[in-house]
């Protein structure tokens, strides 16, 4: 399942992420698969993406949104891209997250068995996915 936001803060300006749109438009052009707007804070995204391809095109239009924030008008669209796939790539594969999950966030993983359950030592007593059963 992905892990897109409906929201996402870059440079402290709040961007609404809209997802599954019919289409996406730039001008009259109707074939994009997302688009930015940094005057308006939002990210839309078409519908009928795969999980990967939509969450790297989410990571294309935050790398648009952050050159924007930056105070950079133009956008070379080929670097964009390589970006784009970059970031995409270190923050999935690493599980990168920098903010504090809740305490909610964190026992939902813990029963839906997506973490392991470690000791202060770093000692696991759990391994992630090997609990089975019912929580009540």
């Amino acid at each position: 399942m992905s892990k897109i936001p409906n929201s996402v803060k870059v440079a402290g300006v709040d961007y609404q992420v809209v997802r599954n749109k019919e289409y996406v438009q730039i001008g009259s052009n109707k074939n994009y698969r997302g688009m930015c707007d940094s005057n308006l804070g939002v990210i839309e995204l078409v519908a009928g993406l795969g999980e990967s391809v939509e969450e790297q095109v989410f990571a294309h239009e935050l790398v648009h949104v952050m050159l924007d924030q930056a105070g950079y008008d133009e956008h070379d669209e080929d670097m964009v891209n390589r970006l784009g796939i970059v970031l995409h790539q270190v923050l999935k594969d690493n599980e990168l997250y920098f903010g504090e999950k809740q305490e909610e966030d964190r026992y939902a993983e813990i029963i839906q068995g997506k973490i392991d359950i470690k000791r202060a030592d770093g000692h696991t007593i759990v391994t992630a996915g090997s609990f089975e059963g019912e929580v009540e």
